[in-house]
């Protein structure tokens, strides 16, 4: 079955008016306020470098320094969402998940040592 010229698919957009440039139609040429839409140029949009160093940094020195452990937990768990929704790089994405792998060990293994100081402290 063929489709007329003027036919749509459906969820398509009818095919726009011809403009006519005379002076008596330049009033009611109306916008589409779709071709504006932010959206639209989403695919184009600039994706930002994720903060490797700074993230596997982090990770790192939370295995010496445990404090730092939940930040460095965090900033890698946000990078990876980044990258995720597509607004950052892909590039780096393991080391980002080596960083988040050292903030979850360092944040358990500062969990215990104040479990255990505490404990200490009780007795």
């Amino acid at each position: 079955m063929r489709l007329p010229m003027s036919a749509t698919l459906p969820g398509e957009r009818p095919p726009a008016r011809p403009i006519s440039w005379s002076s008596a139609n330049l009033t009611s040429v109306a916008i589409d306020r779709d071709d504006f839409a932010p959206d639209r140029f989403q695919r184009f949009a600039w994706r930002r470098r994720p903060k490797i160093a700074l993230a596997l940094a982090l990770g790192l020195g939370s295995l010496v320094v445990l404090v730092v452990g939940p930040l460095a937990w965090r900033i890698a768990s946000a990078e990876l969402v980044a990258i995720k929704r597509g607004q950052a790089s892909r590039s780096g994405r393991g080391w980002i998940a080596l960083a988040r792998l050292c903030g979850i060990v360092s944040t358990c293994a500062l969990v215990a040592a104040c479990v255990a100081f505490l404990m200490i402290i009780a007795t």
